[in-house]
């Protein structure tokens, strides 16, 4: 998997490695970027479509067993909010 990780883009990889890696909230993750929460949660979005795409496009996992690792990823709470 960090095959893929490591060829999203820079700003799409530091949140998925500080959110799924490292566990930190998309709430302190917007603190520690300097972004909005919404920034924070629009590219998780994207990497985990980037990630399935990518997945799907190397033929190393079939397309059932990269939505497989998709959806074992957790998504971003959209109800959080920055104290």
């Amino acid at each position: 998997m960090w095959e893929f990780i490591f060829s999203l883009d820079e700003d799409l990889r530091v949140i998925v490695v500080l959110h799924y890696y490292q566990g930190f909230q998309v709430k302190e993750i917007a603190k520690m970027l300097h972004v909005p929460q919404g920034t924070v949660k629009s590219r998780l979005f994207r990497a985990r479509n980037e990630l399935k795409k990518l997945i799907e496009e190397n033929k190393k996992y079939s397309a059932e067993e990269a939505l497989k690792v998709i959806e074992k990823m957790p998504k971003a709470k959209f109800d959080e909010t920055v104290e």
